[in-house]
């Protein structure tokens, strides 16, 4: 998906299994042990102070909560698009 605004929620009710330290991406599991990694861009690990994670390991986050803020129109300019992965 591409996007448009720089907030990303929570998709479901959830808990923060894995962050990583360029806050590029995080990995979230929900109670029936379904887990999910939302990656922002591209190579964006390279990108230092672009997005910023709201949450710590093992917090638990409801549907709606703010996961990660990002600045779309840098992420554009960096990498050429604002492609972010939601992997299942």
């Amino acid at each position: 998906m591409f996007l448009t605004d720089n907030k990303i929620f929570a998709p479901f009710y959830c808990v923060i299994k894995v962050l990583y330290d360029a806050d590029h991406a995080s990995c979230l599991e929900d109670n029936n042990g379904l887990q999910i990694m939302v990656h922002i861009g591209v190579d964006t690990f390279k990108i230092q102070g672009i997005n910023k994670i709201h949450q710590k390991v093992e917090d638990r986050v409801k549907k709606g909560d703010l996961l990660i803020t990002t600045n779309v129109n840098k992420l554009i300019k960096k990498t050429g698009n604002s492609a972010t992965a939601i992997v299942f």
